[in-house]
């Protein structure tokens, strides 16, 4: 006997289980050769760890290349070009998250701009700066 000709209640065995697990997130993964940065593994090993590591934590990967940069940019770090070709490449083949293989960080504000300033005890207009966020160096240690 096949299973078409029972309905799902009267089945041997019950009906069918739900399978309710999540579909796997789509990914792309982008990995970065720039000029003058050295590595000790060949581009295309480190691509392929990098595809590896991604399926091992249940990524379904829709796209991995590498990305050959001139220089860093500072506001998207690869260029504008490339950058709407990889967009492309995420709308088109609904991928939800983005990974790249190297440090991305924002670029780091001016130190000095946020150092508050320093006001004297005495109240005056002048006086020696010292403290954790002065530039001079604590006495005794110049």
């Amino acid at each position: 006997m096949t299973d078409e000709l029972f309905d799902e209640e009267d089945r041997p065995g019950g009906p069918r289980p739900v399978d309710h697990r999540k579909a796997p997130t789509r990914a792309g993964l982008v990995v970065p050769d720039a000029r003058g940065v050295t590595s000790p593994h060949p581009i295309e090993m480190r691509k392929a760890e990098f595809e590896g590591l991604a399926a091992a934590i249940g990524l379904d990967i829709a796209f991995s290349e590498i990305v050959k940069l001139r220089e860093v940019k500072p506001a998207t770090f690869i260029g504008g070009g490339r950058l709407d070709e990889i967009k492309a490449k995420v709308k088109e083949q609904g991928v939800g998250i983005l990974l790249f293989d190297t440090a991305l960080a924002p670029v780091p504000p001016d130190v000095s701009a946020m150092r508050p300033p320093v006001v004297p005890l005495d109240g005056t207009e002048s006086g020696p700066r010292s403290g954790p966020m002065s530039s001079d160096p604590p006495q005794g240690l110049a």
